[in-house]
């Protein structure tokens, strides 16, 4: 690609926050939009207590110590980062992500909630981009758990969407809000590259 693009790089947790924007009730929609200015501004928050207890509950997985999720998880690769670089009107976008696990051609990504409803995670950006990070891999199944019962949500290969038409639709919602400049000076693609 040539070097005159921008390159910037893009998370889930990026278009995730976006997605939340577009799909918050009207009494939520400015929280919502906070978080999101936030998120693009890379305004750093402690974590809560939910945040620590789905790292301390992914660390409890990885050490064999839940049931149905160890089993499923022991012995494939953990804390994988994938990426691929797309372009998209102009830019040469990196796509980002840490597998919480790739085993056999699955990628599982390790959830700890307070309620389960189905589909959870259905709307999420995150199986669609990290299934485009890993092109052998055949499914995406989220693992979570509610404290009582272990659920899983698999999404496969011809389920997922390509990247590019979301962040193009992405860029155009930034670029109408004025905040494409912010996101091509705080998203600078730096170093992730492998």
């Amino acid at each position: 690609m040539s070097n005159n693009k921008s390159k910037v790089y893009i998370t889930q947790t990026l278009l995730n926050s976006w997605q939340y924007v577009l799909s918050s009730d009207a009494d939520k929609v400015q929280d919502a939009y906070n978080d999101f200015i936030n998120t693009l501004n890379k305004i750093h928050t402690p974590p809560n207590f939910f945040m620590e207890r789905g790292i301390q509950f992914e660390q409890d997985c990885v050490d064999g110590k839940v049931e149905v999720i160890s089993d499923l998880i022991k012995g494939g690769v953990f804390q994988a980062t994938g990426t691929k670089v797309i372009d998209v009107d102009n830019v040469e976008v990196l796509l980002y992500g840490k597998l919480d696990c790739l085993k056999a051609g699955i990628i599982y990504d390790i959830k700890r909630v307070s309620k389960y409803e189905t589909p959870k995670y259905f709307n999420s950006y995150q199986h669609h981009l990290y299934m485009e990070l890993i092109p052998e891999a055949i499914a995406f199944t989220y693992l979570i758990n509610d404290g009582e019962q272990t659920y899983i949500e698999t999404y496969r290969r011809d389920e997922v969407k390509p990247m590019a038409p979301v962040i193009h639709h992405f860029f155009n919602w930034l670029k109408e809000r004025n905040l494409f400049g912010v996101f091509q000076e705080k998203w600078k693609s730096k170093e992730k590259e492998k």
